[in-house]
C-alpha cells in the first residue's frame, strides 16, 4: 500500500475514533461533536498533505535546479567551456578577455 494513503487513512481512522470517544463522554452536546469531528478531520487532512510534500521533497520532484541561470552564457576561446556572460576572465581556466 501507498505510504501516502495509509498515513491518511490511519490519520482519518484516529480522527474518527477520539472524535466518537470524547462525543460520547459529552452525550449532550451535539455541537460540540460536530465541531470536534470538524476539527479533527481537518487536523488529519492536513497531517496527509504534510506527508505528501515531506515525500515530494525526499523523491526531488518539487525541488528547483537553481543551477540554471537566467544569464546569458558565453563560451571561452580557449577552454571552450560555458560562464556567465559578465565575468571580465573565465572561472576555469582564468583566460582573461581584452
Amino acid at each position: 500500500m501507498n505510504k501516502v494513503l495509509f498515513y491518511t487513512i490511519a490519520s482519518l481512522a484516529f480522527a474518527f475514533i477520539v472524535s466518537h470517544i470524547i462525543a460520547n463522554v459529552m452525550s449532550e452536546l451535539t455541537a460540540a461533536e460536530v465541531l470536534l469531528t470538524t476539527v479533527c478531520v481537518l487536523i488529519s487532512l492536513w497531517g496527509a498533505i504534510i506527508v505528501v510534500k515531506l515525500d515530494s521533497l525526499k523523491s526531488g520532484d518539487e525541488i528547483e535546479d537553481d543551477s540554471v541561470s537566467d544569464v546569458p552564457q558565453k563560451k571561452c576561446p580557449q577552454c571552450e567551456k560555458e560562464h556567465d556572460f559578465d565575468y571580465p576572465k573565465c572561472p576555469h581556466c582564468k583566460h582573461e578577455y581584452n
